[in-house]
Formats: C-alpha cells, sequence, structure tokens
C-alpha cells in the first residue's frame, strides 16, 4: 500500500480548506529513491556470481546522489501556486500529523 488514512485524512482536510474547487493538493514521499546495495570485491561470491559490470570502471555509471536516498523530511506537501495563508496550512498540518513527522511544503506550478 502506498498510503494509508492518515495521509488520505490530511489530503481531505487540506483540500477542503485551501483548494475545495480542483484539490490540487495532496502529499508524497520525501524520499523518492530506495538505496541499492553494491557489493564489493571482499563481498563477491565466485559460485554465485553477485557482479555485473554495467559500464567499465573508467567511465563509471552513478545511480542515485546521496540526496536523493536520504531525506531530512518524512513528507512533503504539495501546492498549487495560489495564494495560500502558509500560516494557516502549517497549523493545519501541524496539528494533524504525528508529532514524530517532519515534512516540507513544496509550490508546484
Amino acid at each position: 500500500m502506498r498510503f494509508n488514512y492518515q495521509v488520505c485524512s490530511l489530503e481531505y482536510r487540506l483540500n477542503d480548506a485551501f483548494d475545495p474547487l480542483e484539490r490540487r493538493i495532496y502529499i508524497s514521499k520525501a524520499v523518492l529513491y530506495e538505496g541499492v546495495y553494491l557489493y564489493t570485491k571482499a563481498e563477491d561470491d565466485a559460485q554465485h556470481g553477485k557482479t555485473k559490470w554495467l559500464h567499465n570502471e573508467s567511465d563509471p555509471i552513478y545511480l542515485r546522489t546521496k540526496d536523493e536516498l536520504y531525506s531530512d523530511y518524512d513528507f512533503t506537501v504539495n501546492i498549487p501556486s495560489t495564494p495560500i495563508n502558509m500560516y494557516q496550512l502549517r497549523a493545519e498540518i501541524d496539528f494533524y500529523k504525528l508529532p514524530t513527522k517532519r515534512y516540507q511544503i513544496i509550490i508546484i506550478p
């Protein structure tokens, strides 16, 4: 499952309060990609062949940056670029979210 009742409840409340007609406010995960474990040469098993070469060693391919794998936030609230009172929006989010969760607000075009 990609979301639970808390996400649905918060999205529903924010859309009712700030964007009742078009309902463009949505919540997404802050971390976009899951980490991929890469084996070192010492961990490689010759019998099972864990090593898979995507490219040669002189021209490596970088899978993800550190910022794409880790985030300081637990979720992101995406809002449209319409005039919204940010203080009231933050108050609504803080009232409905769990106390241990951190979030960021991103304005989408």
